[in-house]
This record gives C-alpha cells, sequence and structure tokens, in this order.
C-alpha cells in the first residue's frame, strides 16, 4: 500500500515537477545566466529525488513479484553479477502453484536475496538451483511452500557460522532465520566444506 502511494502520489509529482523544469531550461536564452543555472541545478535535485523514490518503492516491494512471479524474480535480481561471473542460474516450479500472501512472498523473497547474496560473495559456484515447491498439508487444511536454493561452491561448516571469519554470512542467516520465523516458516542449512550448500525454507500457507 505505501509502494503504491509513493508512485501515484510522490513519484508522479516529482515527474511532473521534472517535466515542468525541462521545459524552462530547454530554453536559457529566455533566463538570466545564473537563473538558469539554479533552474538546472533544480531540475537535477528533482530527478534524484524521483530516482530515490523509485529505489524506495522497489525496496518496499518488487515490482517482478507481480509481473513474473517469486522463482523468475529470484532469478532476474541475481542474474547480472552471477552470469557475469560464469555462474548457470536454473530456475523450476514444483507443484500446483498457489498464490501466497503478499507478506509471505515478499519475506520468501527477502530471504532468497540474502541466500544468493551469499552464494556471489562467498560460494565460488559454478551453478545455483532455485526452486519453488508447493504441495498440500496431510490434513489437507493448507499448503506448504518451500523455497530451496543450492549450489555446487565450496560449502562450509555450519558449526562455524558464529566465529569471526564467517560473522558476516552469520548475520545474514541470523537474519533469513528470523524472516522465516515472522510467517511462521523455519530454514534449514545443510553445508560441508567442498560440498555445496543448501537452503531451504518452508512456511505453511492454510486455507481460510
Amino acid at each position: 500500500r505505501v509502494a503504491l502511494e509513493l508512485h501515484d502520489e510522490t513519484a508522479q509529482a516529482l515527474t511532473a515537477l521534472t517535466v515542468t523544469l525541462d521545459s524552462v531550461v530547454r530554453r536559457p536564452d529566455r533566463l538570466a545566466p545564473e537563473t538558469a543555472a539554479r533552474l538546472q541545478e533544480a531540475r537535477q535535485m528533482a530527478a534524484n529525488m524521483l530516482e530515490g523514490i523509485r529505489r524506495l518503492i522497489y525496496a518496499l516491494r518488487p515490482a517482478a513479484l507481480d509481473d513474473v512471479g517469486l522463482a523468475a524474480a529470484l532469478r532476474g535480481y541475481i542474474v547480472d553479477s552471477l552470469e557475469r561471473s560464469g555462474v548457470t542460474i536454473h530456475v523450476a516450479e514444483q507443484g500446483p502453484a498457489k498464490k501466497m500472501p503478499d507478506h509471505v512472498e515478499l519475506a520468501l523473497y527477502r530471504i532468497g536475496q540474502e541466500a544468493l547474496n551469499n552464494v556471489a560473495r562467498h560460494a565460488r559456484a559454478n551453478n545455483v538451483w532455485i526452486t519453488i515447491t508447493h504441495y498440500d498439508t496431510i490434513t489437507h487444511q493448507g499448503t506448504v511452500v518451500r523455497l530451496t536454493i543450492r549450489d555446487d561452491g565450496i560449502g562450509f561448516d555450519p558449526a562455524t557460522i558464529a566465529g569471526a571469519v564467517l560473522r558476516t554470512r552469520g548475520i545474514g542467516l541470523a537474519g533469513m532465520r528470523e524472516r522465516a520465523n515472522l510467517i511462521g516458516g523455519q530454514v534449514i542449512i545443510r553445508s560441508a566444506p567442498g560440498n555445496g550448500t543448501t537452503l531451504e525454507v518452508e512456511v505453511p500457507i492454510y486455507n481460510p
């Protein structure tokens, strides 16, 4: 809701302001040099503010989640940096896909972002697999959504997460677990030196 308000109100107003200032600064012959320079500065400030608002809108809820779904949005997030490094990305969705609540989808996206950032920074992987799996609970009162991110990189010893060497990664994993807890899910991490890493997030989604 906040993202939509920012888009429909603030961003649109800044766009209109930028267009208005553009129409003025295109005719500098009608202005004193100092005035033209000041208006050009104001136009650049408005453009910078608009870019900042757009980044904030994306941070609140990436448009890709609504446009292409969770798996493809995660692929799009990391594709440039990883594929430039020679990493091949595999994306799959299994089971009958069902619409997730917005807050669940966004939390899974943020967890996936952090996991993929860890791959990019630490894993030295050749391949990354992103899988979204939907399956019904045994009682059929809801669905479980599982996000799996697996790489074939160098891996690590999860027991050392609290150590100084992996302190940055440890903070990231703690954040992922906290996000999962907030939506009633859990994070499972399997890794070993030389054997890559698998991260799974499972979230129950109950039918009304």
